[in-house]
């Protein structure tokens, strides 16, 4: 008795239904025209033939983009509106003053929010499997796969739901929590995909396509659950979820606990993450910066760092502005610390630049290779996540990838920087080995096909490349019926 009373409060969890009830109710009328109600009008209506096909056997497909903004937009909507007392200073103050453990508003006030968005999307479910049941459509959705289903969006929601409180902690204004719960839920896949593309300029054989096609996109909950349609959840992402869930709950309880009152209305809760926002922004604003000029540029570099220029300075100061809330920001200390910054980055650049660590250079040697690849990153990604064949083992194949390797590592034949080549002109190589020591090794080269032409032939010329690129393994599998 003692241990339920001081993780959760009945009184609160009533009020909380009281004043944010409308966020359930809300998402419960939207649920219903989305799922059920759409089901409907296609089973009802005379022309309903024509949309037979497993698009109706699967709750997913039906109006999906509007279900992904919904779940999204309530999951994120509850976190913030139930934990808003925090960005109100007399809210605040009346609040932490009833005679009640924090842990016990914190728990109380999670569980009263997961209620609200797994109730409407469980009652959804069974409104939607009474349609079924009851009008009569071309295929039918089955009860295991339509419960299913809603399970991967209420752990979604779930996820998105905690982090977003989470994020509570660490400001003091309702507006800044919305904007960063946003920015950090994509900021994952974001960042990365931003990297990747700045190394693919830096560093001649990077491939930022790879990483793209290499599941990058599942590295952000938002970006997830919209593509759940393409790529559903196996039980290693369900587990993951879950754990993660957990992980955005001690950590937003443990946060809560550290956070003072008074802190309310600043952007930013906690001193110790002041610098890491100031600089965070600074170098994301960096990477949009350079990629901005240096794509309408066609890649030329003097602009690729006037673009990391200009985005740094403007956003190491509009980060500060936001922290002080006043455009008076130019202090001689923010100076200091941006100085500091430019000769990190610059100090980071040469080093990319002059490859100290061989990156451009490294071709493995015969015996280190157990097999190799030669077409796009996504026929590669594809055959490994399909569990296909993807790295030939043939001696001649896989010498011949390495002559071309060799090849382009040695003169780096790269393509015109002023785009004024012709598509015949230039070859996208995608080269990836398979090592002994059971890494991957991956490159990718826009160079000069005269200049690589030689090396070239084998591989287009060889059985392995011709059955793959044009599929002729498939003239095999016997035709149906």
């Amino acid at each position: 008795m003692k241990l339920r009373t001081s993780f959760f409060n009945m009184g609160l969890l009533k009020q909380d239904f009281k004043q944010h009830g409308w966020i359930s109710l809300a998402y419960f009328v939207a649920l219903i025209f989305i799922i059920p109600m759409n089901l409907l009008m296609i089973a009802t209506n005379p022309k309903h033939h024509l949309y037979d096909s497993p698009y109706l056997s699967e709750l997913i497909y039906v109006e999906f983009g509007l279900l992904v903004i919904f779940v999204i937009g309530a999951s994120i909507a509850t976190g913030m509106f139930i934990f808003r007392y925090l960005h109100v200073k007399e809210s605040a103050d009346a609040i932490h003053s009833l005679p009640v453990l924090r842990r016990e508003l914190y728990f109380t006030h999670v569980i009263s929010g997961l209620i609200m968005l797994c109730v409407p999307t469980w009652l959804t479910a069974i409104v939607t499997w009474i349609v079924y049941q009851l009008v009569p459509m071309s295929s039918r959705l089955s009860s295991s796969e339509l419960f299913a289903t809603i399970g991967v969006i209420s752990l979604m929601s779930a996820v998105i739901y905690i982090f977003t409180v989470g994020v509570s902690m660490i400001t003091g204004q309702f507006v800044a929590q919305g904007a960063l719960t946003v920015i950090l839920l994509f900021l994952p896949t974001g960042l990365m995909a931003l990297i990747g593309y700045h190394l693919s300029l830096l560093l001649f054989g990077f491939s930022s396509t790879y990483l793209e096609a290499n599941g990058l996109s599942y590295w952000s909950p938002l970006v997830r659950i919209a593509m759940i349609q393409e790529q559903s959840f196996d039980t290693s992402e369900v587990i993951l979820y879950c754990i993660l869930a957990i992980v955005f709950l001690v950590a937003g309880y443990l946060l809560y606990k550290a956070r003072h009152i008074e802190t309310a209305t600043d952007t930013i809760s906690f001193k110790l993450l002041k610098p890491i926002f100031r600089y965070g922004v600074t170098f994301c604003m960096m990477l949009v910066g350079g990629a901005y000029f240096v794509t309408f540029q066609q890649e030329v570099h003097g602009w690729l760092y006037f673009g990391y220029a200009v985005g740094a300075i403007g956003g190491y100061f509009v980060a500060e502005m936001v922290l002080q809330k006043t455009w008076r920001v130019f202090e001689l200390r923010l100076v200091k610390g941006f100085l500091i910054y430019t000769i990190v980055i610059i100090v980071l650049v040469i080093g990319l630049n002059s490859d100290i660590l061989g990156y451009e250079t490294r071709v493995p040697e015969l015996e280190q290779i157990e097999g190799a690849y030669y077409g796009s990153p996504y026929g590669l990604n594809e055959k490994l996540r399909n569990d296909q064949k993807a790295f030939e083992n043939d001696p001649a194949f896989v010498e011949s990838i390495r002559e071309l390797h060799e090849k382009i590592t040695t003169d780096q034949p790269k393509a015109s920087e002023g785009g004024t080549e012709s598509e015949e002109s230039y070859t996208h190589a995608f080269i990836a080995y398979k090592l002994k020591s059971g890494g991957v090794l991956v490159r990718q080269y826009t160079v000069s096909t005269e200049a690589i032409e030689e090396q070239l032939r084998p591989i287009y010329e060889s059985k392995i490349y011709k059955d793959d690129y044009y599929a002729l393994d498939q003239l095999d599998i016997p035709a149906i019926g």
